[in-house]
């Protein structure tokens, strides 16, 4: 596939202050055949106002507050691309994020999600040096090539592999095989364990995602995120075991 279209789908809630930052980071890609899909599950704040000078350059829709589900939903409805790239409304991209994944996809057809490393960041500092863990981002880590391909679905089981969406680039043909996010907190974590059922994964090692960390994020302060994480995952893994 040639010059495939990305359609990038930032779901935003009264996230506007992060917003412009983290547009900018979509409109600098090196790559440039995308389009960007903004939807604003009914903000209370000014996004409306930080986000006018680039109505020119994106689809903006407004909807009524029905959750990130729902949000993530309703721009997958509207892409058109031959690839989705989910980004939060407060994370970051390095310029160069969509034409590696991109490469990386068209060399591994086969797989049902590309994910790539990153760094978790706050306002002052790096808080963390890697975005990919677990037993599949050791084996990565510790190999001499730049990307590992497998079929990880019980990996997932033990331990998340990915820290947030901003690192995963998803085929048109999953999307429209796996379906919709599903309404849990940790949907993230249920797509991909839905996805590491049915197809391959590819993970590379290039860092080129800023996760951005803030104490009033939906998982909370540091003190208390392991505790709301697990019980995420454990409806997660409720419902894909009766799946």
């Amino acid at each position: 596939m040639t010059n495939p279209l990305i359609s990038v789908v930032i779901a935003t809630y009264n996230t506007g202050r992060y917003l412009p930052e983290t547009l900018e980071s979509v409109i600098a890609q090196t790559y440039r055949n995308w389009e960007i899909i903004v939807v604003d599950d009914g903000s209370t704040d000014n996004t409306h106002e930080l986000i006018k000078p680039y109505l020119s350059c994106i689809c903006f829709i407004q909807q009524k507050h029905g959750g990130l589900a729902s949000a993530r939903n309703a721009g997958l409805q509207l892409a058109k691309g031959d690839f989705i790239a989910l980004l939060d409304a407060d994370d970051l991209w390095l310029p160069e994020k969509l034409a590696i994944q991109v490469e990386i996809a068209g060399n591994n057809p086969e797989s049902g999600l590309i994910a790539c490393d990153g760094v978790e960041f706050d306002d002052q500092k790096i808080t963390s040096l890697h975005l990919l863990h677990g037993s599949v981002a050791n084996k990565l880590f510790d190999s001499k090539e730049s990307e590992i391909t497998g079929h990880f679905h019980h990996n997932f089981f033990k331990q998340g592999i990915i820290s947030c969406p901003a690192q995963t680039l998803l085929p048109r043909h999953l999307v429209e095989e796996i379906g919709s996010f599903g309404d849990f907190s940790a949907q993230d974590y249920d797509y991909y364990l839905r996805t590491a059922l049915r197809f391959p994964i590819t993970f590379h090692r290039h860092s080129l995602v800023r996760w951005r960390y803030h104490a009033e994020s939906m998982s909370g302060h540091w003190s208390r995120r392991k505790f709301v994480w697990n019980l995420q995952i454990l409806l997660v893994m409720r419902n894909h075991l009766h799946r």
